[in-house]
């Protein structure tokens, strides 16, 4: 049986969504609304499945101490998944300049996850957004919500397909 994967977040979403601003920024780019979604599902999934599979050893050696990368309750839109308190602030332009340097120091005081974060998305900002789009539609997660009128994704559900992914992919 699947141990649901439960734990304490590292950050709070916010504070991701602002560092991927300033990682744009700092390429002379802005943040779409279609990078900013995707990024944070993809990297919320990718570290819950790396992390998850690190647990399984952790589990055997008597430890539990596992953390998911930021709390997530993404919706099953039309263009994907969407974290919708992060659309609208980010739609309302709530990120200033002033919770960006705040939150990129939150972000730098765990180095280990920051380079996860950082390594993912340059990989994440490399493709375009509507291939980002498009490979969340090939997601299980994502469809399974979307094509039966749920609002959330299985967050559960979600990091077990991307652990057979990683998985797939070693």
């Amino acid at each position: 049986m699947q141990t649901p994967f439960t734990g304490q977040a590292i950050y709070n979403v916010h504070d991701v969504a602002r560092y991927l601003h300033w990682l744009k920024r700092n390429k002379g780019e802005e943040l779409s609304p279609i990078k900013l979604q995707k990024g944070l599902y993809f990297l919320y999934a990718f570290y819950g499945a790396i992390y998850d599979v690190d647990a399984k050893e952790m589990e055997s050696e008597g430890s539990n101490n596992l953390s998911t990368l930021f709390d997530a309750e993404f919706e099953a839109w039309q263009y994907g998944p969407v974290i919708r308190d992060v659309y609208f602030r980010n739609k309302d332009n709530s990120y200033d300049e002033l919770s960006i340097r705040a939150s990129v120091e939150t972000i730098r005081q765990n180095p280990e996850a920051k380079a996860f974060i950082d390594e993912m998305f340059e990989e994440i900002n490399s493709v375009s957004d509507f291939t980002l789009v498009d490979k969340s539609h090939e997601d299980q997660a994502w469809y399974k919500a979307f094509k039966n009128n749920q609002d959330v994704i299985d967050n559960d559900y979600l990091i077990r397909e991307y652990v057979v992914k990683v998985k797939e992919d070693e």
